[in-house]
């Protein structure tokens, strides 16, 4: 599949919908394109010009196949945009919600550069058709915004003042001036409603500008986890998006310091999240490593520089991949029984909970695991009662 696309003009952003229907390629350049998956066709979106840094995809239309329907876009400056696009092509919502989601604000206070936004998670909170309730949360790469926020009636159209009895006679009638396309999520930015939150990074890096990166898991039923890449490091935490309290919809459990990668500080170009191991994809390299302490290099994987540095990462959420790609090569990474270790190293630590939540899971596959775990934890009470 070839896009029409000039030197030095590059793919920059590849965004996958969650059910892989869809997906909105962008350039370097601010070149947009819609390709219908199922078709295999690529439309140009010629009146979108600018970088598409984010997607968040509308879990109503998550088993559409025929339109996108209303999804948020994020920008290279900040601005988030509504689109809503069909497997033809046709463009039937285009518009700026907000031109700016918020100021990153120096340790200085002093105002600096709008910061691209890097993901947008969009969640449907209730299953009422007529007052749906919404949450979105953005990433910039030292804030996460979240507002929550209820749909608002359409207003009613316009008609014109008067219609002669020849127009009715012939079927005609002066509906007025053209209606502009009703948008879906303009009340995130407009309704006095809705609720807002932010967190913010302590730090702020030029390196890290547009490397903000937020991944959830799972992302195919409701996400437990988020891991969010901030110039503080990799903050891991608890998801909650039915929280009573907005505050409490991300709860951060930990943070991992970032690595130096060959002696210096680099940015990864993208995140994923996985049962046990966070992936990070770095110009040269991908890295897993381990959710627990102390936090360590499960796995590596190197490429030759011929290859290309690395661009991004992309995650297929119904095959559980994840696709890195670089100008000229993508490359796929999934895992493999994950959970192999991981239990002995619960049981080495004393959680025997956790080592026997995943010993009994695997106890089909591991079945001395399981008897490891029980005789273990018995060995420990007999032992608490003495």
């Amino acid at each position: 599949m070839l896009l029409p696309l000039q030197s030095p003009d590059h793919v920059a952003h590849i965004h996958l919908s969650r059910t892989g229907f869809h997906a909105i390629v962008s350039s370097k350049l601010g070149h947009n394109f819609y390709i219908h998956l199922k078709s295999n066709t690529v439309h140009q979106l010629k009146k979108l010009r600018c970088q598409v840094t984010a997607v968040g995809w509308n879990p109503d239309y998550s088993k559409d196949t025929d339109a996108t329907g209303p999804i948020l876009l994020g920008t290279a400056q900040g601005s988030v945009i509504e689109l809503n696009v069909g497997s033809t092509g046709m463009t039937t919502v285009l518009k700026e919600l907000t031109p700016q989601v918020a100021q990153i604000e120096r340790m200085t206070s002093a105002p600096s550069p709008a910061a691209a936004i890097t993901d947008i998670q969009l969640f449907q909170l209730d299953d009422d058709p007529k007052n749906k309730k919404w949450m979105v949360i953005i990433a910039q790469m030292a804030r996460l915004i979240v507002l929550v926020t209820e749909n608002e009636p359409p207003p009613p159209p316009k008609l014109g003042g008067f219609t002669s009895s020849a127009s009715l006679q012939a079927g005609l009638m002066n509906l007025g001036a053209e209606q502009a396309p009703v948008t879906t999520f303009h009340p995130f930015f407009s309704a006095p409603n809705t609720q807002p939150h932010t967190i913010s990074s302590s730090k702020f890096s030029e390196k890290f500008k547009n490397h903000g990166f937020l991944t959830m898991h799972p992302m195919i039923s409701e996400p437990k986890r988020y891991a969010w890449l901030s110039p503080d490091g990799i903050s891991i935490g608890k998801v909650n998006i039915f929280a009573e309290r907005i505050q409490d919809v991300l709860v951060e459990e930990f943070n991992i310091e970032h690595r130096l990668i060959e002696g210096r500080l680099e940015p990864p170009t993208g995140i994923a999240l996985t049962d046990h191991h966070v992936l990070l994809a770095y110009s040269s390299r991908v890295l897993a490593l381990s959710l627990l302490p102390p936090h360590s290099v499960a796995f590596e994987d190197p490429w030759a520089p011929e290859l290309g540095a690395a661009v991004g990462f992309c995650s297929d959420l119904t095959t559980e991949f994840a696709w890195l790609y670089t100008p000229t090569v993508a490359m796929k990474y999934g895992t493999n029984d994950e959970a192999r270790y991981v239990w002995k190293t619960y049981l080495d630590r004393g959680d025997y909970a956790k080592a026997l939540q995943i010993a009994r899971a695997r106890k089909d596959i591991e079945p001395d695991a399981l008897e490891m775990v029980l005789r273990k934890q018995a060995d420990f009470y007999i032992q608490e009662k003495k």
